[in-house]
C-alpha cells in the first residue's frame, strides 16, 4: 500500500521530495495545502520516544504552487529515527495530517516515519557544483587546430557554412585547447563536450571505440592535453558517455553481425528477432525507433555492464576528467547507474555524474544514482514565459517552485539549468532573434539555484533552428559576433561567479506582478543576500512589494532595509526604493535587476 497522501489538497509522504535528510541528524520536511492554510506546524520525535517527549515546531511558508501552498522546516534529531505529524489550521480549525490522513484527533491521523537516516541517504553532489557555470560544446564546431594535427580530417565543409546531418567542419580538442582563455574570460568554469569516441558521425553518439577518442579530434594525448589546460585554469571537463546504445561499428556488434547467435557477444544486445542479423535491417531493439546504425546495449549481461563500467572508470582515472554527462540516461538499468556511480566515485570521489532526463527525474536523484539531471523543465518554462508568452508572470513564478520542488534542495546545485541544447532549436532563435529577451533568459540561469548550461556561440548570436541546423560552426571572425551580446552574458557570468554557492540555497519569490510582467526573487546565500527582480513588458513598469510580502518567508524589514541601503547594484536596469510600508523598484523595459549584498 503507497504511502503517498494527497487529501483535499494536502499532499505529503515520508521520502522524497517531501521528506528528506539534509544531514545524517536533520530531516527537512514539506508539505503542500490548500489556499487558505493560515499556519502549518510539525509534532515530530523519535520513533521510540513516549508521545509526550515530541516537540512542535512551525513551518516556513516556503511559496505558491499550482493548486496549492508548499510549507517546509527542519527536523533535528540526534537518533535519526523520525515520527511526526503535521498540524494546519484552516477555515478557524485545527487540523492534523498524518499517514491515516486528516483528522482533528492527533490519534486517527496517524504519524509519518523515517525508521532510520544513513550517511548514503543525504543527496551530495561535489561541493564545486554550486560555484560551476558550465558550457556546452559540440567538438566537431566550435573551434579548429591552429595549426593542424596528424589525423586532422580532409575534405571538410566549409566553416560557417550550413550544416548538414553528414557534415564535417573539422573542429577538434586542440582547438577547443587553443580557446580555453577565450572561455576563461567568459567566466565558465566547467566544458561539458559532446561524445569524441571514435564513430563514423559529426554527433558522434553511434560510438564504434569507447577506448579511444577520435583521431580527427587529436586523439587520446589531445584530451590530456585538453584536460591539463583546463585544470590549470581552474576549469574542469565533463565527458558524455553513450552506454543506452552502441554505434553500428563497435567491435562486438560487428562479431554479432559476423557470427550470429554464435557470437559471444550476442548477449551484450537485444534480439527479440530471427537471426541472422542484417546490417540495415533492425532485428534488435535500438535507440530511439528504428535508428539501425544504435543498437541498444544490454547492460544487465555481465561481461557488457563489466566492460562499460571499466569504460567510466578509465577515463576518469588516466585522464582526470571531472565527470560524466550520461545520455538517454532514464532508459538504462538503474542496477548499472548504481554500480557506475560506486566505480566512478571510488577513483574520483568529487566526479559530478550528470544524467540526460527530459522528465521528472526523481527517481535517479535520491543520492544512489546521479548528482544532477538536465533540467530540461527549466528549460520548457523559459520557453513558456519568455519566448512563447504563454504564461503570466505568477504562473510561471509557481510552475517555477513546483519544479524545483520536485527534488530535494541538496541536489538543487547539480540541475543543470539550460534553456537551449544541441537537441532543441537555439533560444535566439524561438525569440526571433530579440537580444532582450535572450539576455532575460540568461539572467535567469544566473540568478535562480542550480548550474547554468551555456551552449556554445550563443553569446555572440549565433541562432539555430531544429538539428541539424542548432549546430553551427562558431563564427569567430569579430564581425560575425554580436559583441555586446557577449559583454553582457560575460558579465552576468562573472556576476554568478562572484556569489559563493549560488547554485545551493532557496529562493522566495516575493513578488509575481502579471500586470507588469515582472517577478521578483529574494535569495539568501552563506554569505551573502540578494534581490533579483526582471520583466518581459516594454514598458517601464513599477512594483510594490510589501513588507508582509517579505514576513511570509521569514524575511524581516531590517534584512531588506540592509539590503537596500548596503547591497551593490551590480546589475541596475531600474531602481530601488524603501517606500514604507514596503519596497517600491522601478524597471526599464525587459529591464534586470542584480542587488547583492555580500555580508548577508
Amino acid at each position: 500500500m503507497s504511502t503517498r497522501k494527497t487529501w483535499s489538497g494536502f499532499r505529503h509522504a515520508p521520502y522524497p521530495p517531501t521528506a528528506f535528510p539534509v544531514s545524517e541528524t536533520v530531516l527537512r520536511v514539506r508539505l503542500k495545502t490548500p489556499h487558505g492554510v493560515r499556519r502549518a506546524a510539525v509534532l515530530f520525535g523519535d520513533r521510540y520516544a513516549p508521545q509526550d517527549e515530541d516537540r512542535l515546531v512551525p513551518m516556513r511558508f516556503a511559496g505558491e504552487g499550482m493548486f496549492g501552498v508548499w510549507w517546509e522546516t527542519d527536523l533535528p534529531l540526534s537518533t535519526r529515527r523520525f515520527r511526526y505529524a503535521f498540524y494546519v489550521e484552516i477555515g478557524g480549525k485545527g487540523i492534523w495530517f498524518g499517514e491515516a490522513g486528516i483528522s482533528p484527533s492527533r490519534r486517527e491521523a496517524g504519524v509519518f516515519q523515517v525508521p532510520y537516516v544513513y550517511a548514503e541517504d543525504v543527496p551530495s553532489p561535489p561541493a564545486w557544483a554550486a560555484d560551476a557555470v558550465a558550457y556546452q560544446i559540440f567538438p566537431d564546431r566550435f573551434a579548429v587546430a591552429s595549426g593542424g594535427f596528424e589525423g586532422a580530417p580532409r575534405g571538410r565543409a566549409a566553416w560557417g557554412s550550413p550544416p548538414t546531418p553528414e557534415s564535417f567542419f573539422g573542429g577538434d580538442l586542440v582547438g577547443i585547447r587553443e580557446k580555453l582563455d577565450v572561455l576563461a574570460d567568459l567566466g565558465v568554469n566547467l566544458i561539458y563536450l559532446t561524445p569524441i569516441f571514435t564513430a563514423p558521425s559529426n554527433h558522434r553518439y553511434d560510438t564504434e571505440d569507447y577506448l579511444q577518442v577520435d583521431p580527427r579530434l587529436g586523439g587520446n594525448e589531445a584530451l590530456r592535453a585538453l584536460v591539463d589546460a583546463a585544470h590549470a585554469r581552474g576549469m574542469r571537463i565533463l565527458l558524455d558517455g553513450v552506454f543506452n546504445h552502441a554505434g553500428e561499428r563497435f567491435f562486438a556488434f560487428r562479431d554479432v553481425l559476423r557470427r550470429g547467435r554464435s557470437s559471444p557477444y550476442a548477449g551484450w544486445f537485444w534480439f527479440p528477432g530471427e537471426f541472422p542479423v542484417e546490417d540495415g535491417v533492425p532485428r534488435y531493439e535500438t535507440f530511439a525507433t528504428g535508428v539501425w546504425s544504435m543498437p541498444k546495449l544490454n547492460l544487465l549481461h555481465p561481461e557488457a555492464r563489466e566492460y562499460f563500467l571499466r569504460v567510466g572508470e578509465n577515463w576518469v582515472r588516466e585522464f582526470g576528467i571531472d565527470g560524466w554527462r550520461l545520455d538517454v540516461a532514464n532508459e538504462v538499468p538503474t542496477s548499472f547507474w548504481r554500480e557506475f556511480r560506486r566505480r566512478v566515485k571510488a577513483v574520483r570521489p568529487d566526479a559530478l555524474l550528470v544524467g540526460e532526463i527530459w522528465h521528472d527525474a526523481l527517481p535517479w536523484l535520491r543520492g544512489d544514482v546521479f548528482d544532477g539531471v538536465t533540467h530540461y523543465r527549466f528549460r520548457e518554462l523559459a520557453v513558456a514565459f519568455l519566448a512563447e508568452g504563454g504564461l503570466s508572470a505568477s504562473e510561471f513564478a509557481r510552475h517555477l517552485l513546483d519544479a524545483y520542488f520536485r527534488y530535494p534542495s541538496g541536489v538543487w546545485p547539480a540541475l543543470w539549468n539550460l534553456v537551449e541544447s544541441h537537441d532543441t532549436k537555439r533560444f535566439l532563435t524561438l525569440v526571433r532573434g530579440d537580444r532582450r529577451l535572450f539576455r532575460l533568459a540568461v539572467f535567469l540561469q544566473m540568478a535562480l539555484p542550480g548550474m547554468p548550461l551555456l551552449y556554445y556561440g550563443s553569446e555572440v548570436g549565433l541562432e539555430g533552428g531544429d538539428d541539424p541546423d542548432n549546430r553551427r560552426t562558431y563564427p569567430w571572425d569579430p564581425a560575425e559576433q554580436d559583441l555586446a551580446l557577449r559583454a553582457d552574458v560575460r558579465r552576468l557570468v562573472h556576476l554568478r561567479r562572484k556569489l559563493p554557492q549560488a547554485g545551493a540555497g532557496s529562493f522566495a519569490v516575493v513578488a509575481a506582478d502579471d500586470l507588469a510582467e515582472a517577478i521578483v526573487v529574494y535569495r539568501r546565500g552563506g554569505s551573502w543576500s540578494g534581490l533579483f527582480a526582471w520583466t518581459r513588458s516594454p514598458r517601464d513598469v513599477r512594483l510594490r512589494i510589501s513588507w508582509r510580502a517579505f514576513r511570509r518567508y521569514g524575511i524581516s524589514r531590517d534584512e531588506v532595509v540592509h539590503l537596500a541601503a548596503a547591497g551593490r547594484e551590480f546589475l541596475g536596469e531600474g531602481e530601488v526604493r524603501l517606500r514604507d510600508p514596503g519596497l517600491e523598484l522601478e524597471l526599464s523595459p525587459f529591464g534586470r535587476l542584480w542587488l547583492v549584498s555580500e555580508d548577508g
